[in-house]
Order: structure tokens, then C-alpha cells, then sequence
């Protein structure tokens, strides 16, 4: 099974990783599909 992330748990593992990304970012890029996401639930 893939790892399901919230957006904000997302934001931490990029800025972890060294993607210094807002979770506004990462929210518009979901929005406009240019990160993958599959809505759970």
C-alpha cells in the first residue's frame, strides 16, 4: 500500500526532505492536478 499523507503531514516530510514548500503550494498544486492524489473516504 502506498503512503497516504495529509496535506499537512506532506508539507512536513518536503520540508524534511529540503523542499521548503506552504501547504498553500502544495494545496494549488493538488487543485490543479500537478501532484497526483487519490481522495480517501
Amino acid at each position: 500500500m502506498p503512503n497516504v499523507l495529509t496535506i499537512r503531514e506532506a508539507v512536513q516530510r518536503a520540508k524534511a526532505d529540503g523542499l521548503p514548500i506552504s501547504e498553500y503550494t502544495l494545496r494549488h498544486w493538488v487543485r490543479t492536478g500537478a501532484v497526483p492524489t487519490r481522495k480517501v473516504g
